[in-house]
């Protein structure tokens, strides 16, 4: 998937610089690619480019362009004749001071008076269009981004359906008959011959068919061989192969279609959560489209005044993925008593939990502070399924709380609530659910090993957090 690049000619910080536009080409050639493939992708191809021109976004950029710059110009036109009225005035003033009337100078003022006038008139017309422009932009760029979303849809359908004829395909076993001839010395047999060579007589045959990594002989047979009195000799082979189809195809295929990239959505309940991959900043806002090369999983954080959510992802194409954060509650009291001692070690206990356990630095080492992520271990359309994680200097460790810490947790943490029985018989019979016992929201602990309710004389025990994603 190429790009087409667009400036904005403007000094207003307020506005996008560069424009990035996802375009397809209109054909991509491949031998992984049959010929009814190819039409369907060029069909698609075509779709979207008809679509895309149908925005106007590229006029409207150029147009944009020119018109920025001509209000430059109206701007600089309008500063020289703002300056030659003030250095005409003050000499007309000196000239009538001095008893001398200069009708020239009168007639170039007015004229200039007029200008004036009409370059204002110029310019606020040309604002009032360009930020009518600008608006025109930004909803023709977020129909692109519909536009190429809903063409990267499309070409993941035909990737699948691609993909599921290759995957078929490998387990067919074919067949063919091949000729060819080698040089062998005079000296040897005809049997010497043909073994000393078969190893190249397979290599000649697997490249022929586009590589090893295209193909995997099952059987190699010579089925007929002549030799001449110069050693020289013809052979038949009869050969037995399937297709492969593997890693580094499908990387291939997934370029031929165009499909570098995947489009997924960070989302929060608040507009100023920042978003990040592997520390890298990629938006920020309630709603952020995001599209890359994403291979694999990456460490994902969203940041709002000072409180981080942070999760391990194996970013998928359409992703919608949700961090929200707890309202901010006022703290003022009406009454000036001080709080109890049980009062505070609460307060103490919340601020562990939600902010990580702070470790006090000695006079050597500054140590970094305790802090918890949490890992999306399953997923489906109402809810993440998060398993907190604590990472402590020595390492990450399986969080173990009380049962009403736990609660406390996944409430004020995340916004989110403890998982019922019902919810972890979901995770266990579907392998998302590592051994051990955890809490119930109406304080039961759920053993994973039985898939049942346990008497337990633990005080503290793993938890799921259910977040909703409705």
């Amino acid at each position: 998937m190429s790009c087409k690049l667009f400036t904005l000619n403007t000094k207003a910080a307020s506005l996008v610089a560069v424009l990035c536009l996802s375009y397809g080409s209109l054909s991509s050639a491949s031998e992984l690619i049959n010929f009814d493939e190819q039409i369907a992708l060029d069909d698609i191809n075509r779709q979207y480019e008809s679509s895309y021109q149908a925005t106007g976004l590229e006029q409207n950029v150029s147009h944009y362009n020119t018109l920025s710059s001509d209000i430059e110009s109206v701007k600089i036109k309008l500063t020289n004749s703002i300056d030659i009225v003030n250095t005409d005035s003050l000499k007309l003033k000196d000239q009538l001071i001095a008893g001398q009337y200069d009708e020239s100078l009168v007639l170039t003022l007015r004229n200039m008076s007029a200008n004036i006038a009409r370059l204002k008139t110029l310019l606020a017309n040309n604002e009032t269009e360009l930020a009518t422009l600008t608006e025109s932009i930004a909803t023709g760029q977020n129909d692109v981004n519909h536009l190429a979303r809903t063409k990267n849809k499309q070409l993941l359908s035909l990737y699948e359906q691609i993909k599921s004829r290759h995957v078929s395909s490998a387990r067919t076993v074919l067949s063919d008959t091949v000729t060819g001839q080698i040089e062998c010395d005079v000296t040897q047999s005809l049997s010497a011959c043909v073994n000393s060579n078969l190893t190249s007589m397979k290599n000649s045959f697997v490249l022929g068919k586009g590589g090893a990594e295209r193909i995997a002989i099952d059987s190699f047979k010579v089925t007929d061989a002549t030799q001449k009195m110069s050693g020289d000799l013809s052979y038949t082979v009869n050969a037995k192969y399937k297709r492969v189809y593997n890693a580094n195809l499908e990387v291939e295929l997934r370029k031929a279609l165009g499909l570098e990239k995947i489009f997924f959505v960070f989302r929060s309940n608040t507009k100023g959560t920042e978003y990040y991959i592997n520390d890298q900043k990629v938006g920020r806002g309630e709603k952020v489209q995001i599209s890359g090369n994403y291979v694999g999983v990456y460490d994902v954080k969203a940041v709002k005044g000072g409180k981080t959510q942070s999760l391990k992802l194996n970013l998928e194409n359409d992703g919608d993925y949700f961090f929200p954060f707890a309202s901010q509650k006022t703290t003022s009291k009406t009454s000036k008593q001080p709080e109890s001692k049980t009062a505070e070690n609460a307060s103490s206990l919340t601020k562990q939990i939600l902010s990580g356990l702070s470790i006090q630095p000695n006079d050597d080492e500054l140590k970094p502070a305790n802090y918890y992520s949490n890992t999306v271990i399953h997923k489906d359309e109402l809810y993440h399924y998060l398993s907190p994680v604590e990472h402590k200097n020595s390492g990450r460790k399986t969080v173990y709380l009380s049962q009403q810490r736990a609660d406390q947790y996944c409430q004020e943490k995340l916004s989110a609530q403890l998982a019922s029985k019902d919810v972890y018989n979901y995770l266990a019979k579907s392998h998302k659910l590592d051994a051990g016992s955890y809490w119930i929201a109406n304080g039961q602990v759920y053993s994973a090993t039985t898939q049942a309710i346990v008497d337990s004389q633990s005080k503290q025990n793993r938890f799921i957090c259910m977040l909703s994603m409705q």
